[in-house]
């Protein structure tokens, strides 16, 4: 069977064979907690008994109820319960993603990742990054960190290519991953009409996205809970397929992009949200978490455009549109900024790139 090995040095320790130095029991700890309090003022101290408090509850359902492997998505990802057998988090493993060592789902290929300007491994830590950079839970990223988890019921391939049979074997595996605050909801938003959906609340997650570059936004990982005397409630997940490390968009499709809400010019409060983005502490706490520097160029090329556009009052499906191709074969408006402003052999890259943004945002507005 075939693999693709994660980036060289990676943060995470990602393969670990469940023979050699293997835990005596199973459990579960934090990791790199402080990561998510950098910044006081954004991440608010008592998010930290909350996260403390998720693992005590599946470490206190760990020896009775074993993680249990979700049935859809393309990766291994596991449903953690309490001792009251109630799914409290999400738990994804780096060596069991889409492409991984470890996927009990076999879907690996010898391309090395499923979308351009992705790493094989480094999904667990955009997971956290999200939610990181969802400053004050705008758009309502569930609460995310690292973990190392032990367990006999993760998946591992033998050195032979063939399945551990863990019922069997017990043997415990050594898990890093993130690990994720399970969000009770009603669907998904593709089982529902989304006019259904406040303006506000598809407005904020089409931020996120687009700071972000998603490259995986579709009505499946959007959660629907309608809550009484507020109406609907979105709430996004999987966010394993951002933050690539170029801007390569030939089969970018942000779900909401055709929801009527884009079309809506943006209230005041996602104004000043956007407006208020600290590009450089955010590049930072990147930087800390292990995100590569390629990765954060993106991150600060996107957000800036983004800052830019709203800036210029263009609504959220003028930026999907400049930020997706019209067609398979032609780039987008950023995809050519980025290409022609990296490519050039004279100039900064966000000097140069910063240029050609304000000239291409009044491009557009002079056709529209």
């Amino acid at each position: 069977m075939s693999t693709i090995e994660p980036r060289a040095n990676s943060l995470l320790e990602i393969h670990t064979p469940p023979t050699t130095r293997r835990p005596s029991k199973v459990g579960i700890e934090l990791l790199g907690l402080s990561l998510a309090y950098l910044h006081d003022d954004n991440h608010n101290h008592k998010n930290q008994p909350q996260f403390q408090h998720i693992v005590e509850r599946i470490k206190q359902g760990l020896g009775s109820h074993a993680p249990e492997l979700c049935d859809e998505g393309v990766g291994g990802t596991y449903f953690m319960k309490d001792d009251n057998s109630r799914v409290v988090a999400v738990f994804k493993p780096a060596d069991e993603e889409a492409h991984a060592i470890n996927n009990p789902k076999q879907n690996t290929n010898e391309n090395g990742s499923p979308k351009k300007g992705l790493t094989v491994g480094e999904a667990v830590i955009k997971e956290c990054a999200a939610y990181l950079l969802d400053k004050n839970h705008f758009a309502g990223v569930p609460a995310t960190c690292l973990v190392k988890c032990n367990h006999w019921a993760f998946h591992f391939w033998g050195e032979d290519g063939n399945n551990v049979e863990q019922s069997r074997s017990r043997l415990l595996k050594t898990k890093i991953g993130s690990l994720q605050q399970y969000v009770d909801h009603d669907c998904a938003s593709w089982d529902l009409g989304p006019s259904l959906f406040p303006v506000t609340e598809v407005h904020k997650i089409g931020i996120l996205d687009v700071r972000m570059l998603n490259l995986d936004r579709h009505g499946g990982n959007i959660l629907v809970k309608h809550v009484q005397g507020q109406g609907f409630k979105l709430v996004p997940i999987d966010h394993g397929y951002c933050l690539p490390s170029d801007i390569d968009v030939e089969d970018l499709f942000f779900e909401w992009l055709h929801w009527p809400q884009a079309k809506v010019p943006f209230d005041e409060e996602i104004i000043s949200y956007v407006n208020n983005i600290n590009i450089e502490d955010d590049l930072e706490m990147l930087r800390q978490l292990g995100l590569p520097k390629e990765n954060r160029t993106v991150y600060r090329v996107m957000t800036t455009f983004l800052k830019k556009c709203v800036t210029a009052g263009l609504r959220l499906v003028d930026i999907g549109n400049m930020v997706c191709r019209s067609d398979p074969h032609t780039p987008s408006v950023v995809e050519n900024i980025y290409n022609t402003a990296k490519n050039a052999k004279t100039g900064k890259l966000m000097r140069r790139i910063s240029s050609q943004m304000d000239e291409a945002i009044q491009q557009f507005l002079a056709k529209n």
